[in-house]
């Protein structure tokens, strides 16, 4: 017998909210509209609706997000998307573990890696390595279109458990590993008034890039996220390319909160 147990994150952020968000408050979350032209959700702390903007070439969006907009095709609800169904046969991530591209035959191969036999993302799924459950990935479209979903922006769980597919992990269990990782900007990045300085601090990152898709080049931002700016809402589902030097434990967003004060100059 199938058994699957999610406990959403999301849902739980609603009954601790008053314990992490001081400057943000609720109301920052609802109606939120994306940077970039990237699209919008209704509502970011829970199962929020979810538009995307998908550009005409190369799109970084969250595997996760990618895995559920399909899941509205099967579903005869197709509701104001405009992406053809076929998007979903052209989508790469990056594996810092193998440190090449790979390409999903299918988007179902991600939701379901044993039942379909796909044994190079199971294997993933197994060692807990977060840039597979949480990570994005590139999407080609011949045109401008829309993707959506009803699941909301938050990508991890505190525990999830999908026994029949060997998806299992507890939040503090999952590792980034060491190399170039895609890492998407969730609610709860956001909701702990996080700075990516803050949640890479124990990753050893060297490098930040953020793909601009207008002119189609990386652009580094690394300096730009050395001066330790918070995470807004606006900047939700945007993926930076990190790298990393150390493996980590990146979501326990808890505990990259300094516990210290700051330095002396030197």
């Amino acid at each position: 017998m199938k058994q699957k147990i999610i406990l959403s994150i999301a849902i739980l952020s609603f009954l601790s909210l008053a314990v992490f968000v001081s400057a943000i408050s609720q109301s920052d979350f609802q109606n939120v509209v994306f940077n970039d032209n990237r699209g919008s959700v209704n509502d970011a702390l829970g199962h929020g609706h979810v538009v995307y903007n998908i550009g005409k070439g190369w799109n970084l969006v969250p595997l996760k997000f990618i895995m559920e907009s399909s899941g509205r095709y099967w579903g005869n609800f197709k509701e104001g998307q405009t992406c053809e169904q076929d998007i979903f046969q052209n989508v790469w991530y990056y594996s810092p573990v193998r440190g090449s591209y790979y390409h999903i035959p299918v988007i179902d191969d991600w939701g379901a890696p044993k039942t379909r036999n796909n044994d190079i993302l199971l294997n993933e799924f197994k060692a807990k390595y977060y840039h597979i459950y949480a990570g994005s990935a590139w999407i080609y479209s011949p045109k401008t279109c829309i993707l959506e979903g009803d699941d909301g922006t938050q990508l991890i769980s505190k525990s999830y458990g999908d026994a029949e597919q060997e998806k299992v992990y507890q939040y503090k269990e999952l590792v980034l590993k060491a190399g170039w990782n895609f890492v998407p900007v969730d609610m709860k990045m956001v909701a702990y008034e996080k700075s990516l300085k803050d949640l890479f601090s124990s990753c050893g990152a060297k490098k930040f890039y953020k793909y601009d898709r207008s002119n189609n080049k990386w652009v580094d931002v690394t300096i730009e996220i050395s001066s330790g700016d918070k995470l807004i809402p606006s900047d939700i589902f945007v993926t930076y390319l990190v790298k990393t030097t150390i493996d980590c434990n990146f979501a326990d967003y808890e505990a990259s909160s300094s516990s210290t004060p700051p330095q002396i100059p030197i």
